[in-house]
């Protein structure tokens, strides 16, 4: 691999690093789709969204659901920026 090809890759990897957006959906069995939506910035700045359509008994599940979904994505990202200190720090 050449390095401006690595260079390239890194661009990429790092653009994905940029924010996190989660989004989980549930679809109705009377065919409506409820969603929650998180958006977190590398600051941690984060902003959410729960659809007013969620049914008041399946908001607990859905919202611990929906979590346990951002807290996946920010460990992935912790995770990366590790690997990649690692890397370029020995």
């Amino acid at each position: 691999m050449k390095l401006r090809d690595a260079l390239d890759k890194l661009e990429a990897a790092v653009d994905d690093l940029v924010n996190i957006e989660v989004v989980t959906t549930l679809d109705l069995p009377e065919g409506r789709t409820v969603a929650l939506a998180t958006r977190v910035s590398p600051d941690l700045d984060a902003v959410g969204f729960m659809s007013d359509a969620v049914p008041g008994a399946l908001a607990p599940s859905l919202l611990e659901a929906h979590q346990a979904a951002v807290d996946a994505a920010l460990a992935s990202r912790r995770a990366y920026v590790q690997l990649f200190t690692d890397l370029v720090f020995p």
